[in-house]
């Protein structure tokens, strides 16, 4: 029977080894990123390698059936190790395909592992700059008391605002970037094991951002319309939105307390409508 010393022990350890599908639970090394990036690395290193022992494996079936056929021996038992030889040869291109498909699954098992860390990674960087960043505070106290503003300080106050928004729009970018890594973990479900936290760090971020970002594009309407002549200045400390974004930056019941209900907004615009309206002068 015909060994390969080179390719076979190589075959039975990887067949061998059982299958794993979180890589981020036994790492020792607490930086998640550096640490799955290294495993990626070396897997596609251990594949280039066993890619070309296969291809060495089958060269050297190929030389051997080829002396076999040189050497000086009755027909009917040259044809009989002839073909014993392909046999081994093709069990052994079986068992090869096996180990590339463990190898194979093994690097998108470690994809989904970077995705579910990146979008727990980016989703807690935009949560933590919507609550802690200073320019988001401002924009909110800006927002609450456009109604009072002067005259002479609302161009400074927009070109703010307009420098603010351009950061803001980077953010945005961020969670549509949550958004695709997140829906392509989902849509690739090889490894489920980090599913339900994709999940929740997805609605998450993405209904903090869409409060958020309905008051960016309330104030860039308010600007719009200060700035066109006669308007009509809605007060924002009416929002209770508003009030419930500043508030939960410090209170523990988050996901109570981030979207504005629909009574509350048809509330807030009859009170606007039979109220007192300003014209600037």
């Amino acid at each position: 029977m015909f060994y390969n010393f080179q390719l076979t022990p190589i075959i039975d350890q990887l067949l061998q080894t059982p299958a794993k599908h979180d890589y981020c639970q036994d790492s020792k090394n607490p930086d998640l990123v550096l640490s799955l990036s290294s495993l990626q690395t070396k897997n596609a290193s251990d594949k280039e390698k066993f890619l070309k022992a296969t291809i060495h494996s089958r060269k050297v079936y190929d030389d051997f059936i080829k002396t076999i056929q040189k050497c000086p021996m009755k027909k009917e038992y040259r044809i009989m190790k002839e073909q014993d030889i392909r046999q081994q040869m093709e069990f052994s291109e079986r068992r090869q395909k096996e180990v590339l498909k463990l190898i194979n699954d093994r690097t998108k098992n470690i994809e989904q592992c970077q995705r579910a860390v990146f979008v727990r990674r980016m989703a807690q960087d935009v949560q933590t700059w919507l609550k802690n960043d200073p320019n988001v505070r401002k924009f909110y106290e800006d927002y609450k008391n456009l109604r009072s503003l002067p005259d002479e300080i609302l161009q400074e106050k927009h070109a703010d605002f307009l420098e603010f928004k351009n950061k803001a729009k980077k953010k945005q970018h961020e969670v549509k970037e949550i958004n695709r890594h997140a829906e392509l973990y989902h849509h690739d479900g090889i490894n489920i094991v980090h599913s339900k936290e994709v999940q929740e760090c997805q609605h998450t971020v993405t209904e903090y951002f869409k409060t958020f970002w309905k008051h960016v594009e309330d104030m860039d309407r308010q600007f719009k319309i200060l700035f066109g002549g006669a308007i009509e200045r809605i007060s924002p400390s009416d929002d209770s939105s508003v009030n419930d974004v500043t508030e939960r930056f410090s209170d523990s019941t988050l996901e109570e307390k981030i979207l504005q209900t629909e009574d509350q907004k048809a509330d807030i615009q009859m009170r606007n409508k039979f109220g007192r309206i300003w014209f600037r002068k």
